[in-house]
């Protein structure tokens, strides 16, 4: 990883204009390119069944406008300027996140039942979307990635009413701002987003299914240390579990299970 500090954020007081830089066909923030970020490995905590289990053996990932993403703190945000009547609620905006932190306590309770994806580095996975295609045929929308701005409550809620005053033209660049806003208390996941966004209407389904050319850039899947919620026995009989797992081996990807080390803080390996 080079010199780059996994662990660093992103504070902002206001929304600002990212001046994006076309690399590798697609819109990327200069904060990534910036200490390497952008050639760093990046990490994807997620259900093991379908989600990682379609990725690696269908090549296929979904991307959910943003009215879809199940955290409730991000409700607000969303609700403001992505739904139906809002500056950019009939944009195709579709997004997925990801993250530079690859061992954390905090993260593995808060992803219990999931397993963790390792991307070679933030660049391949980047350039294996934009190569991708729409499920179903099409064009995909122009691709966007990069890094969250945390801001504080205050700034954030200054930030929704400036753009719902004086709305901006709805193109991709200006929702694509929109969407890395994030309240300061979530700094902890260091967040990047990586979104496909087109000036047409969003979809009836909201969401966009894509299909790669080439296998996605994984070179381990990590099977988190925390059984899912209500769920007993070993880890590695749990379906979400067994099914990912076989994908895995199947296509020639590592795979362990996490037993995290409270004392060290680090991540130890147990073979599957």
């Amino acid at each position: 990883m080079g010199s780059y500090d996994p662990y660093s954020f992103l504070r902002r007081e206001t929304l600002e204009n990212v001046k994006w830089q076309h690399v590798g066909g697609a819109h990327v923030d200069p904060e990534l390119l910036n200490g390497g970020a952008y050639y760093a490995p990046v990490f994807r905590y997620m259900p093991g069944s379908p989600e990682a289990s379609e990725l690696i053996e269908k090549r296929r990932m979904r991307f959910d406008h943003p009215t879809r993403w199940p955290d409730r703190y991000e409700h607000f945000v969303n609700q403001e300027l992505f739904a139906r009547e809002a500056p950019f609620g009939n944009m195709a905006i579709y997004a997925k996140c990801f993250t530079f932190h690859f061992a954390a306590e905090a993260f593995w309770r808060i992803n219990a039942g999931r397993v963790r994806l390792a991307f070679t580095s933030l660049q391949g996975l980047v350039e294996a979307l934009a190569g991708a295609d729409p499920v179903g045929g099409g064009v995909a929308p122009k691709l966007f990635v990069g890094r969250v701005r945390y801001m504080e409550q205050s700034h954030l809620r200054a930030a929704i009413l400036k753009t719902q005053m004086t709305p901006p033209k709805a193109v991709s660049s200006y929702a694509a701002e929109a969407v890395l806003m994030k309240r300061i208390g979530f700094f902890h996941e260091n967040e990047i987003r990586v979104f496909y966004v087109g000036n047409g209407p969003v979809n009836e389904q909201r969401s966009l299914d894509i299909e790669l050319t080439d296998p996605a850039p994984i070179e381990d899947v990590l099977i988190g240390p925390y059984q899912p919620p209500g769920q007993e026995g070993p880890l590695s009989q749990h379906f979400s579990y067994a099914e990912v797992s076989a994908a895995a081996v199947k296509h020639g990807i590592h795979v362990s299970r996490s037993a995290f080390n409270l004392e060290s803080g680090r991540d130890r390996r147990v073979v599957v």
